[in-house]
């Protein structure tokens, strides 16, 4: 029992001194990949195209080096940055794309899709693994039907929405920002807190009260997480048995 826990404690070690020299490959291609981007916004003509394929690739190489590592990599792309977004989707096998209700939102998801089929010749196995509502109301049964209708237009099924959502909640959007925690982190960290009946009762100081939707948002981004984990799996195995 000894011999294996020695083992696999020098494993560990072998895996933790690594990761230095792992950190600084990653930080070398990644100027490589913003070297790329830059250079291929700047470049003319056939040389341009050349140079965007190059930069669209790049994160994809940057990521070959260690995705081995991993089960599973989460890209996350701010809006508005197109070629960032370009690359994600060159490197990704199943894009996630989150979307609000509102008109603009909708279009932008016309602008993802087109943003996926201009990397289709570089990453011919993309596919899209579902849209799912953020920052919208649990009640709004009629917003959310009118969102469908009009995915189901846009896409021909409305099997891309994701069944569940994730709710609109302020203030604990606002509490993960400042205390730098996940919503399950928040919610586990409000947790521990005193019950009201201690505080009432002298056995314990009241402390910073936390918001109440922490623990709902925290379940919605579980369903999310559980869904995406079942599409993915879905995909798989509809590959291995074809």
């Amino acid at each position: 029992m000894l011999s294996a826990d020695l083992g696999t404690i020098r494993q560990l070690e072998n895996r933790v001194s690594s990761l230095p020299k792992l950190a600084a490959d990653v930080e070398v291609r990644r100027r490589e990949a913003i070297t790329h981007v830059e250079q291929a916004e700047k470049a003319p003509g056939a040389k341009a195209q050349k140079d965007r394929d190059a930069a669209q690739l790049a994160l994809a190489k940057l990521l070959a080096s260690v995705a081995g590592e991993y089960d599973l990599v989460l890209l996350d792309c701010p809006p508005g940055n197109e070629p960032l977004q370009a690359a994600a989707v060159a490197a990704a096998r199943y894009a996630l794309v989150p979307l609000k209700t509102d008109m603009s939102s909708r279009k932008g998801v016309a602008a993802v899709a087109a943003r996926m089929d201009s990397v289709v010749g570089l990453n011919p196995s993309l596919d899209l693994l579902g849209v799912v509502l953020v920052g919208t109301g649990t009640n709004s049964k009629q917003v959310h039907k009118v969102t469908r209708d009009h995915l189901t237009a846009d896409f021909g099924t409305d099997e891309v929405l994701f069944p569940m959502s994730i709710r609109h909640a302020e203030a604990t959007a606002q509490a993960c920002r400042e205390r730098g925690l996940l919503a399950h982190e928040l919610e586990r960290e409000l947790s521990k807190g005193p019950k009201w009946w201690e505080v009432l009762r002298g056995e314990a100081k009241a402390g910073h009260a936390g918001p109440k939707s922490a623990s709902s948002v925290a379940e919605d981004l579980h369903a999310v997480a559980m869904e995406v984990t079942r599409r993915i799996a879905v995909a798989e195995s509809q590959e291995v048995n074809a």
